[in-house]
């Protein structure tokens, strides 16, 4: 947490205020916030009564901010130093939302590559806004914030909404975040996935100028390139929302695919 909260002091952007919500943690958490605090007044910690976990979280930090542009991160992640001014360049007037590719890290820090964004048409498919984005408070005001029932996928249902909403997002060209993937992060868990896809399924019929073909061909084309990749979860999700989408196609590629697999035993 503390090599976090370094990155986020370390910017070449210094006037800012960063807010720190303590959801209940059972580590040495807010001791190194409290420790940090003392140090700098731009730090305000706050502590949730229970633990309320994280898109009620995210409410409590945004209510209580007062600046015009947001962003969030994780305590595990690591901020490049031009992480807030290459964002805050690119929130010229008429733009809402900034995002864009992001560094990969594992538990050590070492980098395992960059993961790229995408088009926000694309929402209807997958989260392709990722980890480093930034935004105008009015965002999240218009919106209503964060959805507590969307825990492990807020963030996703957050740009859904106010991509529908009708904001607009511009994609930077620097990578300036650094996402760290390990077991006991919240991205290694996921949301039951009967629950999940069915909300990615529904997001067909809001989003009205995605075909239901490319929609199909996106998501069999992603599933048969993860096997031995993905969770089981994560696969069990491809498999519903792509036979969801067209069950009878869905089940004659899967039997191609299979013949060709044997064939080649």
């Amino acid at each position: 947490m503390s090599e976090a909260i370094q990155s986020i002091l370390n910017q070449t952007v210094t006037d800012f205020e960063l807010i720190i919500v303590n959801d209940c943690s059972t580590d040495s958490s807010l001791q190194i916030s409290q420790y940090f605090a003392a140090e700098d007044e731009r730090i305000k910690v706050i502590t949730n009564d229970q633990n309320c976990k994280l898109p009620f979280s995210l409410n409590v930090g945004h209510s209580v901010a007062s600046s015009e542009f947001i962003t969030w991160t994780s305590d595990d992640n690591i901020l490049h130093a031009n992480f807030l001014k290459a964002h805050l360049d690119a929130l010229t007037e008429g733009v809402d939302v900034t995002y864009g590719n992001y560094q990969v890290i594992n538990t050590a820090g070492d980098e395992c590559g960059v993961s790229a964004v995408a088009s926000p048409e694309k929402l209807a498919i997958d989260n392709v806004i990722g980890a480093s984005f930034m935004y105008r408070k009015k965002v999240f005001d218009t919106i209503d914030g964060y959805c507590v029932e969307k825990f492990l996928y807020e963030d996703y249902d957050f740009w859904v909404r106010a991509y529908l909403a009708g904001f607009t997002f511009k994609q930077i060209n620097e990578v300036v975040y650094k996402y760290r993937t390990h077991n006991g992060s919240l991205s290694s868990s996921r949301p039951v996935p009967e629950k999940y896809y069915r909300y990615r399924y529904e997001l067909r019929k809001k989003f009205p100028n995605i075909d239901r073909q490319i929609a199909f061909k996106l998501r069999t084309t992603l599933f048969y390139n993860a096997v031995g990749i993905l969770s089981f979860s994560e696969l069990a999700t491809l498999v519903g929302e792509a036979f969801m989408l067209n069950p009878l196609l869905f089940m004659q590629q899967l039997a191609t695919k299979s013949v060709k697999m044997l064939r080649k035993l």
